[in-house]
């Protein structure tokens, strides 16, 4: 029997705040392109007005952003909701179900039995952080 594995929701204040600026850093900010797009002859010195990236997300043939199998894992970081979710990786962790701004997803930050989700690789999260007591290796 096959698992269906859904996406995980973590709040990002339960991320460590190193990994959180790594990420951010290696993703696309999708406000900063989709501004470009919008304004291609302008050039920009400084840029502070993002809320939306991608993370280990590659760009198809149809200039549209998908998961990269080769990244540790993908995400959609929403700085203005203070969440990311977690759509592809090789850790699990099993949660509860979210709430309905996140229907069939599941909130890593809440225990439980109801969804095995996607989950943040354990690089993420201080030593001490409870979540890391729930993360599996995907199977």
């Amino acid at each position: 029997m096959t698992m269906n594995i859904v996406t995980g929701v973590i709040s990002l204040h339960s991320l460590m705040p190193e990994a959180l600026d790594d990420l951010i850093a290696q993703s696309v900010d999708l406000d900063f392109e989709e501004y470009q797009e919008e304004h291609p002859d302008e050039e920009i010195d400084f840029w502070d007005g993002s809320s939306l990236y991608v993370y280990g997300f590659r760009k198809g043939s149809d200039g549209k952003y998908e998961p990269d199998k080769n990244a540790g894992f993908s995400a959609i970081i929403r700085i203005e909701s203070n969440v990311m979710q977690v759509i592809r990786s090789s850790h699990v962790c099993w949660c509860k179900q979210c709430s309905p701004c996140y229907p069939n997803q599941a909130d890593i930050d809440t225990p439980g039995h109801d969804f095995l989700a996607y989950a943040p690789p354990p690089d993420c999260f201080e030593e001490n952080c409870t979540i890391l007591s729930r993360l599996s290796p995907r199977k």
